[in-house]
């Protein structure tokens, strides 16, 4: 076992390096409303930053800013970004062949067709896009067939017909580099909403580069049946945790419990959070007789001492009304029998016992707080 908790430990060493990098993500309107992942979303407001001449102020900001980044990986020479006239920007521009593509821009001296990546694959026939754009370009004799992909990750791989793959880290890096000569003339409220879709992709590629680095964590054959392991050492511990509470669940329903307290109904159950949480306890919740309000809760569970029992103070409706009544909640407890240990979201830890501790021992326990709960209530719920 001290092998494995080695290896465990290890693991989680390796584990917290590979997040060390990940920085706090604030979300943004974009990425609350899911549209990172819609292609056809950032393809809108792609167009709508190209275009030159659009209410948003920046010029030719962003037509300049990816004509560099294609000058950079382009083995054409005389290529230029600046004094780039763009005459119309059009979305999902039809072909012969009826297909779409997804950016054009037409003008001088460039026409360039965008074939936009965000979440899909490279399925698109590439040859058939740029024998349109060539055709578009043909239509004004000073025009030059330009053909990108633009793509989150990259696609070098998938690469024909001419076209040359833009990551969008390098777009967005090129366009916050040239930015500041923009800024005096843009329009201020565009800049706010450039600014925050910046951020947004910048985040959204930076969570699929993460998501690639986890994988290759996986891949090694190592990282990944430790983890198996591990995740298998979880899951039996939340089934023995969870057998042994659902036990003491059935000895108590099934015991005479509900006779000792006739004044109060008795609600006793198991309770489990979900996924691989290990927190699990058992409730006994004493209520009101006749309108079944909430009172007071004995709660067992797991924690690292051992089985914990708590006093649990719903709302803090008993700590307001002996307020009131100038009576100190803790002070009672104390006068009923509660040797409490510490306080956490109005839970009063009252009794830890080990893990050794038998179900019958674990019941009697639970038995012996819920007889001082009553108690409590009985003395002070009417004084």
């Amino acid at each position: 076992m001290t092998s494995s908790f080695n290896a465990f430990s290890e693991l989680l060493g390796l584990f917290k390096n590979l997040n060390e990098n990940s920085p706090q993500i604030r979300p943004t309107l974009m990425s609350v409303s899911g549209y990172p992942h819609y292609e056809n979303v950032i393809s809108n407001i792609l167009a709508f930053l190209l275009d030159s001449s659009a209410e948003h102020g920046q010029n030719d900001l962003w037509v300049k800013s990816l004509m560099d980044c294609y000058i950079m990986k382009s083995p054409e020479e005389d290529l230029r970004s600046d004094a780039i006239c763009v005459h119309s920007v059009d979305r999902e521009q039809l072909t012969t062949e009826g297909n779409r593509i997804d950016i054009v821009i037409t003008g001088e001296p460039y026409t360039i067709g965008i074939e936009n990546k965000i979440f899909s694959s490279v399925y698109n026939n590439l040859d058939e896009y740029s024998a349109e754009i060539e055709k578009l370009a043909n239509f004004n004799v000073q025009s030059q067939p330009i053909n990108i992909l633009l793509s989150v990750k990259n696609e070098e791989s998938s690469l024909r017909a001419g076209f040359i793959n833009i990551t969008y880290s390098e777009l967005l890096d090129k366009v916050k580099s040239n930015m500041e000569e923009y800024r005096e003339e843009a329009d201020d409220i565009w800049l706010i909403n450039t600014d925050e879709f910046i951020y947004t992709m910048e985040q959204y590629v930076m969570t699929q580069q993460l998501d690639l680095d986890f994988i290759r964590f996986l891949e090694d054959d190592d990282h990944y049946n430790v983890s198996v392991e591990f995740l298998n050492k979880i899951n039996d511990y939340r089934r023995s945790i969870k057998r042994t509470l659902d036990a003491v669940t059935n000895l108590l329903q099934n015991s005479k419990i509900t006779e000792k307290f006739p004044d109060y109904n008795l609600k006793i159950f198991t309770w489990q959070t979900s996924g691989l949480a290990l927190y699990a306890c058992n409730c006994v919740d004493i209520l009101e007789k006749d309108s079944d309000k909430y009172l007071l809760t004995i709660e067992t569970f797991n924690s690292a001492c051992g089985w914990k029992i708590t006093l649990f103070d719903r709302d803090m409706q008993h700590s307001e009304e002996l307020r009131k009544k100038k009576i100190n909640f803790e002070d009672a407890l104390k006068r009923c029998g509660f040797a409490y240990e510490w306080t956490e979201n109005n839970r009063y830890a009252i009794k830890t016992l080990s893990y050794e501790t038998g179900v019958e021992d674990l019941s009697k326990s639970i038995v012996d707080e819920a007889s001082k709960a009553v108690k409590f209530l009985q003395e002070y719920q009417d004084s």
